[in-house]
């Protein structure tokens, strides 16, 4: 094979995965942690908001970050724009979103955060769709479970291995780091002039990218359900993860343990992740919904006990091996229910509904609880009340999986 040959080989079967896992990896980094921890530390410790206040911007940022990933999906899908086009607007977005950022450090005032959070969510809002769709048109079906169960379990073996503090200067350094080589990789794309030809589906491929739970209508996915059901995990797993980083006497020494301890949260997401995709995609989204959920019930239940020694160590690893299964169907549940037609659409809503919305309502409403659930009782309730949330959506689960199953 020439080196010419081996040069397109690359750009044509590799460059895809490497870039979508980059991206993904690096975006839902900064997503778990920038955005989740930094920025309420941004609002309370650098600019001495009161604790309600930031958590009220943080609801406001998750309802403007929804409505702007829903009309921005629906603007892609409608336009039908080529693949060249969608990564310029993915370039220019989040060069817009770095200026932006640069913004946290000259804040001095509560109206320049709430300022702030607008402008960040409304760009925010309207990357989702972009990025969540390089899924679709960049890696086939057959495949998609695989990639993203590494996308998954390497994301969260790198936060759980960060050396950088849950400040928001430490995790902007951290943000700016993990998003450099897709950046990089977006810069070589454009610079390969030819090489979007490569990514246009077309009538010959057309099959190769089609959502796998698109073909057949009587085995068709209910999108409606799917978003119901990643807004269940992702409301849980804030409303009870919020509260146990908030337990000093827990998070010390787990996710802010020693290095072995960090090496078995990190690697238990990596193999659970690993597993998981293994699963997905010799089944379906239904099955990662169920293991997850029932593992939210376990963990939450487990924590309410106030756990200590091996019991802590093992309820953190139930925790983690479940928070890596839902996270599987966050990459990927989009595309394998979608066409190119509606995959912007999907993605857009699914993670503005079923991600942001879901997961700051959960965190608004955690933030409020603190002043009533408080002391080790008021943990223990707030976790049974987060476990039996999670035994509701877990029961919806089963329903949902019982009506699919007549259907085929």
């Amino acid at each position: 094979m020439s080196e010419s040959d081996q040069n397109n080989k690359f750009w044509a079967k590799y460059f895809p995965y490497l870039f979508v896992c980059s991206a993904l990896i690096g975006g839902y980094i900064v997503a778990f942690k920038f955005i989740q921890l930094g920025i309420p530390d941004l609002g309370e410790r650098v600019l001495n908001i009161p604790k309600k206040a930031v958590h009220l911007n943080i609801a406001l940022m998750a309802i403007i970050t929804c409505l702007s990933a829903v009309v921005s999906g629906v603007f892609f899908d409608k336009h039908k724009y080529t693949f060249k086009r969608k990564i310029q607007f993915l370039i220019g977005g989040g060069i817009i979103q770095g200026g932006i950022l640069v913004g946290i450090f000259i804040m001095s005032e509560p109206i320049h955060f709430t300022l702030w959070i607008i402008a960040f969510s409304a760009v925010l809002g309207f990357l989702f769709p972009l990025t969540y769709s390089l899924m679709y048109f960049l890696i086939p079906a057959k495949h998609r479970g695989y990639v993203a169960g590494i996308i998954t379990g390497v994301a969260y073996l790198i936060g759980a291995l960060s050396p950088f503090d849950w400040t928001i200067e430490d995790l902007s350094i951290e943000a700016m780091i993990v998003m450099s080589p897709s950046i990089l990789l977006m810069g070589l794309m454009l610079l390969k002039k030819d090489i979007f030809s490569l990514y246009e589906i077309n009538d010959e491929n057309r099959e190769d990218y089609v959502g796998r739970f698109t073909k057949d209508k009587e085995t068709y996915h209910s999108f409606i359900y799917i978003v119901i059901l990643m807004f269940g995990v992702y409301f849980v797993d804030s409303f009870g993860f919020l509260r146990v980083i908030n337990e000093d006497m827990i998070i010390d020494v787990t996710w802010h343990g020693d290095i072995y301890i960090k090496l078995l949260i990190g690697f238990t997401h990596l193999f659970s992740a690993l597993i998981m995709g293994v699963i997905y995609q010799k089944y379906n989204e239904k099955i990662v919904f169920l293991c997850a959920l029932i593992g939210f019930v376990i963990g939450d239940f487990l924590f309410s006990l106030y756990p200590t020694g091996i019991l802590l160590y093992i309820t953190a690893s139930i925790y983690c091996a479940t928070v890596s299964f839902y996270t599987i169907n966050s990459f990927m549940a989009w595309s394998d229910i979608s066409t190119e037609n509606n995959i912007s659409k999907h993605a857009g809503i699914g993670v503005g509904i079923g991600g942001w919305l879901s997961s700051f309502l959960s965190t608004t409403i955690t933030t409020f609880l603190f002043e009533t659930l408080t002391g080790t009782s008021g943990f223990a309730r707030h976790l049974q009340i987060s476990g039996v949330i999670a035994v509701l959506f877990l029961v919806f689960s089963i329903l949902y999986l019982k009506k699919s199953r007549k259907k085929t």
